[in-house]
């Protein structure tokens, strides 16, 4: 099968503008990542040491992730995987280098809840655009 009818056929079954339930995914997802970020305010940074495998399983995520952006044709699912990589790409570099990285962290913080508050406003908008399709709850 040729790389663009098996990219047409991925995305007419995962298109989170055509099924609820994939958008559904992608708000929860978006909106756990908002509440986590929330409680992690006023917190103090932990000084605990990473494994190689969180640094091998994270660059994993973030090139299925490009990937599967890749795949979507629809603009507010890319951009929404997207914000979902920058955050990813940036929590890698903040765990890798904490040391540099601890003079900007609170700066970091808050701009990376913007970016978590802004994909999960635009997944929000994939549910109701899902659920407004004829015949969205099927």
């Amino acid at each position: 099968m040729p790389i663009s009818q098996r990219s047409s056929t991925y995305h007419a079954r995962f298109c989170a503008l055509r099924n609820w339930k994939i958008a559904l995914t992608y708000f929860l997802f978006c909106a756990l990542q908002v509440v986590l970020r929330w409680r992690e305010f006023g917190n103090s940074p932990q000084g605990q040491q990473q494994s190689i495998i969180f640094y091998v399983a994270a660059v994993a995520v973030i090139a299925a992730l490009g990937d599967l952006a890749m795949a979507l044709k629809c603009f507010r699912e890319r951009v929404v995987l997207i914000l979902v990589i920058i955050s990813f790409t940036f929590t890698l570099v903040k765990a890798f280098w904490r040391t540099h990285i601890a003079a900007v962290a609170v700066t970091s913080e808050r701009a990376l809840m913007i970016l978590w508050i802004v994909a999960s406003a635009m997944s929000l908008s994939m549910v109701v655009s899902a659920l407004r399709r004829p015949g969205g709850l099927e």
